[in-house]
């Protein structure tokens, strides 16, 4: 990952925009990636997931790779 952005979404829940140079994003990949950036993202920058969030990962050539709503 070489960068990690927060938005507002929709209803105030959290967009969550990674950028990955890694082409790999398959399912386990991005299980250990969410669960990373998710715990940084709460204990090191204070966000909160009370209402869940979106995510979106892009790949090294910029096009959507994985996309996850996990609201409640």
């Amino acid at each position: 990952m070489y960068g990690i952005q927060v938005e507002d979404g929709p209803e105030g829940v959290p967009r969550v925009v990674v950028r990955t140079r890694n082409a790999d994003q398959a399912d386990a990949v991005f299980r250990r990636q969410n669960t990373s950036v998710t715990a940084h993202l709460t204990t090191k920058e204070g966000v909160s997931f009370e209402k869940g969030y979106f995510i979106d990962v892009f790949g090294p050539d910029g096009g959507l790779v994985h996309r996850m709503d996990a609201r409640p």
